[in-house]
């Protein structure tokens, strides 16, 4: 049996999109049971799920981590897939999955990238590289699986459990814990789903920095800050920006290095573009990228210089991205 948990806050505007894609899942008469946790919403997404075949539990604790875990602890299945409330799943997705995993025995999950649905020239320039889809697309392990979208060994998922306390980030905390007790992720584009997602340049931006409050946080619980080669260079990107930028009126040659810091991310952008993108959509792609990361980087500094910040609850997925691209 596959079991599939849905956390759900405030999700009415995807979550019974997201319910129609899994009830359709074709397993060749494989059995399945869906149940979806709802974590206190104040819209109406309890009435919704109750209008589909599946089981619909609460959480009160105010994190996806408890959420998906009050699931986990209810799965009956072998394998438990977690699946967000914005995505909506094609119909062979489970079965590519635990096809993957029977041929991956030391794999303990598999997952895949997202593909934004809603259409646009944001949603196109992102899906050219967003959640792995871009110009190295085959299967291979990795260090972290997005839980949009993940099939798990059941053994595994009630033997290590999400931290309830994490708002965000509890992915990448329960992925690493995983690897260092010598579990292998698998990432599969054929694992490939549709994510709904921020369609404006405000959203993204607004997505990214919320990214970056919590990026610290699972790799400095875990000791394995340093291990990440991206994490120091991003986080000292901006104060050294501004330290150049202070500099230059004594010492011109610092207002060179600046310019060419803030020139060096679109231009990395630009390159990979190139191969991701066609046409006009060349012009965004780099600086929709670049601004990406930028709003990620403010988001790593806010996030270690002011911690209390991480102790807002996000907006629900599906307010920020069930197609109003806020």
């Amino acid at each position: 049996m596959v079991s599939f948990v849905v956390p759900a806050y405030n999700a009415a505007r995807t979550i019974g999109s997201c319910l129609e894609s899994i009830l359709r899942q074709n397993l060749d008469g494989g059995t399945t049971e869906t149940i979806v946790v709802d974590n206190a919403s104040t819209d109406s997404t309890p009435e919704i799920v109750r209008g589909y075949p599946v089981r619909l539990l609460t959480e009160g604790v105010p994190t996806a981590a408890a959420a998906r875990n009050r699931g986990i602890e209810t799965a009956r299945g072998d394998w438990i897939a977690l699946v967000d409330a914005d995505c909506l799943l094609p119909v062979d997705w489970t079965a590519q999955a635990l096809r993957v995993l029977q041929e991956e025995k030391a794999a303990c999950a598999v997952g895949g990238p997202g593909r934004i649905p809603q259409g646009g020239l944001v949603a196109r320039c992102l899906n050219g590289l967003h959640y792995g889809l871009g110009p190295r697309t085959s299967r291979r392990r990795v260090r972290s699986l997005a839980t949009m979208n993940v099939l798990f060994r059941g053994e595994v998922l009630r033997q290590h459990r999400f931290d309830p306390a994490l708002y965000m980030g509890e992915d990448p905390d329960l992925n690493l814990r995983l690897l260092q007790r010598g579990y292998s992720l698998i990432f599969d584009p054929a694992c490939q789903v549709d994510h709904f997602h921020p369609t404006t340049f405000r959203g993204v931006l607004r997505k990214w920095f919320r990214y970056g409050l919590h990026y610290a946080l699972p790799y400095g619980r875990r000791g394995r800050l340093f291990s990440d080669p991206g994490f120091l260079p991003r986080l000292l990107y901006l104060p050294a920006l501004l330290l150049l930028a202070a500099l230059t009126p004594p010492v011109p040659w610092c207002g060179f290095a600046a310019a060419g810091l803030v020139l060096a991310v679109p231009l990395v952008y630009g390159v990979l573009g190139c191969r991701a993108v066609r046409g006009t959509d060349l012009l965004v792609f780099p600086w929709l990228h670049a601004a990406k990361q930028w709003a990620q980087m403010a988001g790593m500094v806010a996030g270690v210089c002011v911690p209390a910040l991480r102790a807002r609850r996000p907006v629900s997925n599906a307010a920020a991205q069930g197609g109003v691209g806020r």
